[in-house]
């Protein structure tokens, strides 16, 4: 993973637009974000126009149409994603004693199950900006040229009358 790009989510947007306690480090969080950006945004969203999209991102290059794209589905849906996972890694800890429970001087670590009905609400989230995500690429894909381009290497193929999300990417057949 290349560490120097900015995945889409800055640490003011990770500590702004949820739930995270401002105790949480940003290394905590940040390690997430281009992990989940590369295993869940970039399948559904196809190679092509994921590696587009965060060129310009980074680039700030962005027009109007791929700003709005990013600000109002990538970024939820990544952060929904990147919220997921940490869940995880905040209460629990692999030690060479095996999987461990966090305990903090004035708090308990909260048991598995709870854990796993948090980090299960922000999986709903994410896929709900997914499907959302999904239907605004339906809708207006004429706005995005590498969505209508015709290519199997992008891992999608644009026909304009209805999408299937695949592992290669999202498919308009």
């Amino acid at each position: 993973m290349d560490h120097t790009k900015v995945y889409f989510i800055s640490e003011s947007f990770a500590k702004n637009n949820n739930y995270i306690n401002e105790n949480i480090s940003w290394e905590t969080i940040s390690k997430e974000i281009p992990k989940m950006a590369l295993l869940k945004i970039k399948p559904f969203l196809g190679g092509c126009f994921f590696d587009e999209l965060l060129e310009k991102y980074n680039d700030r290059t962005l027009n109007d149409d791929e700003r709005k794209l990013v600000d109002n589905y990538i970024r939820p849906a990544l952060m929904s994603f990147v919220l997921y996972r940490i869940n995880y890694n905040l209460s629990f800890n692999l030690t060479n004693k095996g999987l461990q429970s966090q305990f903090g001087d004035n708090s308990d670590s909260n048991d598995l199950a709870t854990v796993s009905y948090i980090a299960g609400l922000d999986f709903d989230d994410a896929n709900i900006y997914l499907s959302e995500m999904e239907k605004y690429l339906k809708k207006n894909y004429i706005l995005f040229p590498t969505l209508s381009e015709n290519s199997t290497d992008c891992g999608f193929d644009l026909c304009k009358t209805t999408v299937k999300k695949s592992s290669y990417g999202i498919r308009f057949i």
